[in-house]
């Protein structure tokens, strides 16, 4: 196997000296940025023989590195052993980043080459501005695998299914129309979605293209008129392909994505999780929006239902103070990196020390210059060595032998129903015609009966 890995990094480097590139950065995800992905995309896999879940390789002619984080330091040592990749820490103080080691290994107006298709628009605009400043330059190139990888896996082929309405909580059509609304408001004549658990939520739609989870390899779009859902047409079946029609939903090739963003004219909204290659396909004869999916906020409200004549804020509210409140008095401790806790060790080791040469313990001053760590770095530390207490552990009142949480011995100056009260208060006067409000707000202005009539326009 180690020798196939070598096999394979030659065989990547032939690539890159014929498009003329110094580097090649291969990451772990897919075109549709997500964290678990498809076989057919897991290319850092094959080139590297590292099996663990995140991780970049990067390759230069001469040298090659893996950056992936602490859960899989062993792991990683191990199956680079004898590659020739290196293995890069991350987190570590020690550790240059991608962008710091490129600088050191390559020359002034060297090519760095990576696939436009699985990088993000976001991160190849950062790695831009970041290599610029060392005068290298980010090329978008061919993907190389679609050639080295011989036995490359096909796009998956699953077939796709309808998610029931009663477990939906809203139709296809209803959920379509909500981003179209969202559109407008951002003054755009069309969205695409990419992430693969948005298309699923928006068509009501599932699958089994990733192991674990429920959807399908696609994109959606959808303009103020029409929706496209682009995917291999032989995952639907007819029952799924009836329902798109009777939805009014067209289907298009999976591969005709890059083709009909570059002839679509008008204002696109993409997420900044766009894939670089699709941004720049879009950007042809588009204007593009960069903003937040609206289906990231419309997925987050499951079944809640208006005609019951609650605003959502009522409904939200009192839901998300609830899973707060659970989350701190179940799920634990709070979690300390292992750089904090090494530090808090280092600290705790020396302060012990001083204080047994001096009879005093140092100031945060003295150990930040003793350590050679930072002053907030130090404060960090030793707060984090602290027990944290509970604000539902029990406690003894001072007054009296009874016991109480100590959440109920902090003093507040508004109960939380009475919170609920102004969020429901505010969105009931925002309803209000503008000269009734301004009546009503005199309440809370303070103002005289004179200045309200004359707000009015009338006598007192």
């Amino acid at each position: 196997m180690k020798s196939e890995i070598i096999n394979r990094i030659a065989s990547l480097r032939n690539f890159m000296r014929k498009h003329k590139l110094s580097a090649f950065i291969i990451p772990s995800t897919d075109p549709h940025s997500g964290e678990y992905i498809p076989k057919h995309w897991e290319a850092r896999k094959w080139i590297s023989g590292f099996t663990g879940s995140a991780g970049t390789v990067v390759v230069t002619l001469d040298k090659a590195g893996l950056w992936t984080d602490s859960r899989y330091f062993l792991q990683a040592a191990e199956q680079l052993e004898n590659t020739g990749i290196t293995l890069f820490k991350e987190r570590l103080p020690e550790t240059p980043s991608i962008v710091e080691w490129l600088g050191c290994v390559l020359n002034a107006e060297d090519n760095v080459g990576i696939d436009g298709w699985v990088n993000s628009y976001q991160e190849t605009s950062n790695l831009q501005k970041e290599l610029e400043k060392k005068q290298i330059h980010l090329t978008l190139a061919p993907d190389p695998f679609n050639e080295l990888w011989t036995d490359r896996p096909a796009l998956p082929n699953n077939k796709v299914f309808i998610h029931e309405l009663k477990y939906a909580g809203l139709s296809c059509k209803d959920k379509i129309t909500q981003i179209r609304e969202a559109i407008r408001r951002n003054s755009c004549t069309g969205i695409l979605i990419s992430a693969l658990d948005e298309v699923a939520w928006t068509l009501n739609l599932r699958g089994s293209d990733v192991h674990c989870n429920p959807v399908f390899v696609s994109y959606l779009l959808i303009t103020e008129y029409s929706s496209t859902l682009y995917i291999i047409e032989n995952k639907l079946s007819d029952e799924v392909k009836d329902y798109l029609t009777e939805n009014e939903i067209k289907v298009r090739p999976y591969s005709t994505i890059e083709k009909d963003l570059k002839d679509f004219t008008g204002k696109l909204l993409l997420s900044a999780s766009i894939n670089a290659a699709i941004h720049a396909a879009a950007c042809t004869h588009s204007l593009i929006e960069i903003a937040p999916s609206p289906v990231l906020f419309l997925k987050a409200i499951k079944n809640f239902d208006e005609k019951f004549g609650v605003v959502f804020s009522t409904y939200a509210v009192p839901m998300i103070l609830g899973e707060v409140k659970r989350f701190l008095r179940d799920d634990g401790s709070i979690k300390v990196s292992r750089i904090i806790k090494s530090q808090a060790a280092k600290i705790n080791r020396f302060v012990e020390d001083y204080s047994g040469r001096n009879g005093e313990t140092p100031s945060v001053e003295e150990i930040s210059a003793a350590l050679s760590i930072e002053r907030e770095d130090v404060i960090l530390a030793l707060d984090s060595s602290k027990i944290p207490l509970s604000l539902y552990d029990s406690s003894v009142d001072n007054g009296d032998d009874k016991k109480t949480e100590l959440i109920d011995r902090i003093p507040s100056d508004e109960r939380e129903d009475d919170m609920i009260d102004k969020i429901l208060l505010k969105s009931m006067i925002e309803r209000l015609p503008p000269r009734e409000k301004k009546i009503i707000m005199r309440y809370y202005r303070d103002n005289t009966q004179s200045e309200i009539a004359e707000a009015l326009g009338v006598s007192q």
